[in-house]
């Protein structure tokens, strides 16, 4: 593929009608309706006065109350047999091997029952990160510092020996991930696809991970715990009110309607 006439960096992803060659989405949409030949006529154009809606991250916490940042450590693997077979044998580890010959594991908060490692999809448990394992590498991923710390004291504790020390350690947050430009030859996603994405990302937060955290406004239970009693649907109904009640302020974009949850919680009766 060839280079971008205008930046000779990137890649040429889009054909130009005003260079006459091709251009990366970077500079396309940089330059785009600024050069003569860049008009309406080009399958990439945008009218100058076309602003994507402002859609600012929410504050984002994890189960833990922790403030949400994408964080990650990757170790080099010395011994690929041994790093499996010492996975395999922590209790909070759901390990599976994947076609490909790497490893893959769910860290949970707590050990499976003999129930739920029987069944197809389980909804017990919370996903507090995951390891993978090839014969090179093991990445342990979490959504936030504090329990990326947590989660490398578990694994150095049980593999620091088959393990090259110290592990490479990132962290992004949401926002920084969102602003990372991707490979996809249409980076410029419209407003509706954008509202899509996020939509999607809530419908997963509540309807996943929410329902299966402890929330200390539970008393430490989980909502699908609490939802066995009629005391606790009470006291559901009335969190979930509260926090509709905060989301009045925001982007519609960012408001999450909670029919589901109530359904799968039992409160719409």
């Amino acid at each position: 593929m060839s280079k971008c006439t205008i930046c000779s960096s990137r890649k040429g992803k889009r054909t130009c009608k005003a260079t006459g060659g091709s251009v990366c989405s970077e500079c396309c949409g940089t330059k785009r309706g600024t050069m003569p030949g860049c008009d309406d006529t080009c399958q990439w154009f945008t009218p100058p006065d076309y602003r994507r809606p402002s859609m600012a991250f929410p504050k984002m916490v994890n189960r833990d109350g922790d403030t949400m940042v994408f964080s990650r450590a990757a170790y080099g693997v010395r011994d690929f047999r041994k790093v499996a077979r010492v996975l395999r044998a922590i209790d909070t580890l759901h390990v599976d091997l994947r076609a490909d010959g790497t490893l893959a594991a769910d860290w949970l908060d707590r050990p499976l029952t003999r129930k739920e490692k029987k069944a197809s999809i389980v909804i017990g448990p919370a996903l507090l990160g995951s390891i993978t394992v090839s014969e090179s590498e093991l990445v342990l991923e979490c959504n936030s510092k504090e329990r990326l710390i947590e989660g490398v004291a578990l694994v150095e504790s049980a593999c620091a020996a088959m393990l090259e020390l110290p592990p490479e350690v990132s962290f992004k947050t949401p926002e920084e991930v969102a602003s990372e430009p991707g490979d996809d030859e249409d980076d410029d996603l419209s407003p509706e696809i954008d509202r899509e994405i996020l939509k999607r990302f809530l419908d997963d937060h509540y309807e996943k991970q929410w329902v299966n955290s402890r929330l200390p406004a539970l008393r430490g239970k989980t909502p699908l715990e609490a939802s066995r009693t009629d005391s606790g649907r009470e006291k559901l109904r009335a969190l979930i009110e509260k926090i509709e009640s905060r989301q009045h302020l925001a982007d519609d974009a960012l408001r999450y309607d909670f029919k589901k949850v109530r359904a799968i919680l039992g409160l719409d009766e």
